[in-house]
């Protein structure tokens, strides 16, 4: 019986059978390597198709290459060429699966597959420049800097990889300035409208794109370009403490269900329900939950003052005036569940490491439904990507570098050593059960709303930051907040360019 894979799209051909035993890789007909059995099975990782068969794609054996027009196999009974007419888009889809015992078979976009492959040629241009300046930031940096180093080592590269707090600020102050800039840099939403208006960055293909989450691609699109591929997202998630609270028990929670578990531990723990209300990252999800779609007006703009804002904000003066909800600003709210004194809290999946080191006993759980409107209480997704510089010196090698880090097989590393959500969606459906918190974080996030790059956003969440310390504290009514946002907002995009 045929397995088939969507992923594998394949295309191959011939090369000189060297090792019967291994699996002979080489370029224009020159030996690169020579695999054991053992060594590939190593490295292979799941991929999608029945039962998920083990194996690489094809550029995960191959040097970046500037171009290549022909695969050639060479099988147990044949050999094989065709020509390669999408490169590099056919190359990251062909896929090397585990056969028979101790042999692979090559699998293709038509759905044929080439049994006992025993050696592998691409008849193709190698790059000539093999130099690339990468800027990293967030959390991971030492695992994601071993890997670009694993990575160039293993096809003779020369990357140099810096770990910043902010590359995209580094990286615009050195442009400024006419000094030597990075090839390929780590963005965040936030930085994006920034980039774009300075024409700082080169597009993204779509051979890159295509197989990462839409909701993804579309934070780092503008002018109906890709300027950025997505790497990770974390989600916004229920954090508790099972030595009071057992959430998991609920599967279905309610907003009305968790006040009513808060209050039953009033007396019992210190604060029993907490979050960082001060910030407009929690109060879009509770937008949402009141029915607002979107963050953004298809124009760009954003209404402050519409009525799910304004019943979201009154949902959350009101929990002020109870003995079971305090606001807290992230740190100390980490600070009183690290040491008990807070039962559950509102955070993000880029805590559970921290808690995970820390030896802290605690439970995730999705954010519940508002039961007045049917509505989930919707987790900010927060993307983190790669972008070219516009600059850069070598953007084939950062395409490639990128391709591999956003390919099925990475992106099945990186988010279990870090808890990270993967840009990738066929990784992300491989991963789920790897990982104990994985499922319910993916299916959180399938609620999710992203967080935009346009400039609106910005703006708006530091207008709100400093206006929602009035409602919280009762200074200003809910409906003077929104008025007076909504008038800043409009004032401050009216007068900027």
């Amino acid at each position: 019986m045929k397995r088939t894979l969507k992923h594998c799209m394949t295309v191959f051909f011939f090369v000189p059978l060297l090792s019967v035993s291994a699996l002979d890789i080489t370029l224009n007909g020159e030996l690169r390597n020579s695999y054991p059995h053992g060594e590939l099975t190593r490295r292979a990782y799941a991929l999608p198709g029945e039962n998920s068969p083990r194996g690489m794609v094809l550029s995960d054996l191959f040097p970046p290459l500037y171009d290549a027009w022909e695969l050639n196999i060479k099988s147990g009974g044949s050999q094989e060429s065709l020509r390669i007419a999408s490169f590099p888009d056919s190359i990251n889809r062909t896929c090397l699966i585990e056969g028979s015992p101790g042999t692979w078979d090559l699998h293709w976009q038509n759905g044929q597959v080439f049994r006992d492959i025993r050696a592998i040629d691409i008849a193709g241009e190698k790059l000539l420049n093999t130099k690339l300046e990468v800027w990293i930031s967030w959390e991971g940096t030492k695992e994601l800097k071993e890997e670009i180093e694993s990575y160039a080592a293993r096809f003779g590269l020369e990357i140099h990889v810096t770990t910043l707090p902010d590359p995209a600020s580094k990286y615009l102050s050195i442009l400024r300035g006419g000094g030597d800039v990075p090839d390929l840099i780590m963005v965040s939403a936030g930085d994006m409208n920034r980039l774009i208006r300075t024409e700082a960055l080169q597009t993204i293909p779509d051979w890159i794109a295509s197989p990462l989450d839409s909701r993804g691609n579309r934070t780092f699109q503008s002018g109906r370009k890709q300027w950025a591929a997505p790497f990770y997202y974390d989600t916004q998630l229920i954090f508790y403490n099972p030595d009071y609270i057992d959430l998991s028990r609920y599967p279905d929670l309610t907003l009305n269900r968790l006040e009513s578990l808060a209050s039953s531990l009033t007396g019992k723990v210190e604060v029993p329900l907490t979050w960082n209300a001060y910030s407009i990252n929690w109060l879009i999800p509770f937008q949402a939950a009141f029915g607002k779609e979107e963050i953004l007006n298809r124009d760009g703009t954003i209404t402050v003052n519409d009525r799910p804002t304004r019943q979201a904000l009154e949902y959350l003066t009101a929990l002020t005036d109870t003995d079971y909800f305090k606001p807290l600003e992230r740190d100390a709210m980490t600070s009183y569940f690290a040491t008990g004194k807070a039962a559950v809290i509102l955070s993000a999946s880029y805590t559970i490491p921290l808690f995970q080191e820390l030896g802290i006993p605690f439970g995730i759980a999705g954010f519940p439904r508002n039961e007045t409107t049917g509505k989930q209480v919707s987790p900010l997704l927060d993307f983190k990507a790669f972008a070219i510089t516009g600059k850069s010196r070598n953007p084939l090698l950062a395409r490639a570098l990128i391709g591999h880090l956003t390919g099925i097989g990475y992106q099945q590393d990186f988010p279990i050593a870090l808890t990270k959500l993967p840009s990738n969606t066929e990784a992300a459906n491989l991963v789920g059960d790897r990982n104990p918190y994985y499922r319910i974080m993916l299916d959180s996030a399938a609620d999710g709303t992203v967080i935009p790059s346009q400039k609106s956003f910005t703006v708006y969440k530091n207008i709100m930051w400093k206006l929602l310390r009035f409602a919280l504290s009762g200074q200003l009514t809910t409906e003077q907040i929104l008025d007076r946002g909504q008038s800043l907002l409009d004032e401050e995009l009216k007068n900027s360019p």
